[in-house]
């Protein structure tokens, strides 16, 4: 029997610690109790207006399990305010939008690490690989809750143990058109707390529609499946649109959660020639911290290294570090 407890007081006060953990909660006992492939993704976008619906309407505001999916992937996409939909052109295009996976011309290697408040901390590995016939990725997003304190009924300890979630996900994206690109995400997720498991898989489909050179739409539905546990997942529809310079990127998203308000996310990306680039965003309906994020990126060769600062007021502040390679 165990009920979650940590020692940081500041976490129990904040309603996105106790999202993240709630599966836990309810573990207790008084608590619960072009040819082929052309078709092949047309019936994809057809399955897709088929299922989006039903999710935005049969799950309405309430809990949700794998929070940690609402976790961003990726320093560049945190520091731009989560305004990413319709930028995303690396391996963590499988949490972004599948789509974006056309954006990679050859080979890429994406790895994350994400340190997090309440000694959270996120770890993603990606790889895409662009072949005539599309390109493929895997991609591993990791989230450990660190170590915490089981409490019986009465309130006394009983002993320490640990949480953690996994993703691991396989991404095909292709463009069926000269202005449109798709893509799909298929993952399993597996849910641990102590000697507890569940297990599910979910998906993510997105589209990359280019009106011009430099600007493109984004349409992403995000954490489509059933459920884990007697929760479902954060399902989300997003939609996003950039524009885009050689130096400037300008982007924004616009996001409807199945548990939650809808919000909005601005960025910019500006690059100082070919080596520095300051980033900068904002999200909306961010119940901890002022929304306000920024960050920087630097270019050398074929290898990219990114950074994203995100404070979030009195629980301190999450430090993005990505790094990018292409060969």
């Amino acid at each position: 029997m165990y009920y979650i407890w940590r020692e940081e007081s500041q976490v129990a006060q904040t309603s996105w610690i106790a999202d993240l953990a709630v599966r836990g909660i309810k573990r207790c006992p008084e608590a619960r109790r072009h040819g082929m492939r052309k078709r092949w993704m047309c019936l994809g976008l057809i399955i897709w207006a088929l299922v989006l619906p039903s999710q935005v309407h049969g799950n309405g505001s309430g809990t949700t399990a794998a929070s940690f999916l609402k976790i961003p992937v990726g320093a560049r996409a945190a520091a731009m305010g989560e305004a990413f939909s319709a930028v995303v052109d690396d391996a963590t295009s499988l949490y972004w939008n599948p789509a974006g996976l056309v954006q990679v011309k050859d080979k890429e290697f994406s790895a994350v690490y994400n340190q997090w408040f309440a000694e959270i901390y996120q770890g993603y590995l990606g790889a895409a690989l662009s072949t005539w016939r599309g390109t493929v990725a895997l991609g591993v997003n990791y989230v450990n809750m660190g170590k915490m304190e089981g409490r019986d009924e009465w309130g006394e300890p009983s002993g320490e143990f640990s949480a953690s979630d996994l993703q691991v996900s396989l991404g095909y994206g292709n463009q069926i058109s000269p202005r449109l690109d798709v893509g799909l995400a298929v993952g399993l997720i597996e849910s641990k707390i102590a000697d507890d498991s569940e297990s599910t898989y979910s998906g993510n489909l997105g589209i990359l529609f280019s009106l011009s050179e430099s600007v493109s739409l984004a349409l992403v539905g995000q954490n489509i499946g059933s459920s884990l546990g007697n929760d479902s997942l954060p399902f989300a529809l997003r939609g996003g649109a950039a524009v885009k310079s050689d130096s400037l990127i300008l982007a924004a998203d616009l996001a409807s959660p199945s548990d939650g308000p809808v919000y909005y996310c601005a960025g910019f990306e500006w690059w100082l020639g070919k080596t520095l680039a300051f980033r900068a965003g904002y999200r909306s309906e961010r119940s901890i911290g002022s929304g306000i994020t920024a960050g920087l990126g630097f270019q050398k060769g074929r290898v990219r290294l990114d950074y994203a600062y995100v404070p979030y007021d009195e629980l301190g502040t999450a430090q993005r570090i990505s790094l990018h390679l292409r060969f």
